[in-house]
């Protein structure tokens, strides 16, 4: 029983370490990674600046390693982050690109904040132009500025 009680008041403690987040958290320069593209094809490459209201900033984009077995160019980005007390981050992402149907992909991600709050971790999960969920890739982001 003391092992139980001892167990569970370490894993409260721990979640109160990471209590404690606000907005302000998020605001800054970040780079994202995610395994798996925001349209759901290949890997992408993104560098975006999160607002004080959470939106993320004009010139915020993602660069595709691969689409299709061809490289193209840095795509646009648009969403709005937003943040608990326990930092756990989530948000829609959309991308605009020519190299998507219809143009627009929309994305969901679903991170938590680092003890440090400069890095979050987390998946990104893809929904595809016809409305077909494409998976949950990892998606992982450090704060730079």
């Amino acid at each position: 029983m003391k092992k139980v009680v001892l167990a569970v008041t370490i894993l409260i403690s721990s979640n109160a370490a990471f209590a404690g987040c606000t907005k302000a958290d998020l605001v800054g320069t970040w780079v994202g990674y995610s395994l798996g593209g925001m349209d759901g094809n290949g890997a992408k490459y993104c560098n975006f600046t999160v607002l004080k209201d959470g939106s993320l900033k004009v010139g915020s984009s993602c660069d595709p390693v691969m689409q299709m077995g061809s490289l193209v160019s840095s795509e646009p980005i648009t969403g709005k982050l937003t943040i608990d007390a326990e930092c756990h981050v989530k948000g829609p992402i959309s991308q605009i690109s020519d190299n998507i149907p219809n143009g627009v992909s929309l994305n969901e991600i679903d991170a938590y904040l680092s003890k440090g709050k400069d890095s979050m971790t987390g998946t990104k999960s893809s929904i595809g132009n016809a409305g077909i969920g494409m998976g949950k890739p990892l998606f992982v982001a450090t704060k730079t500025k």
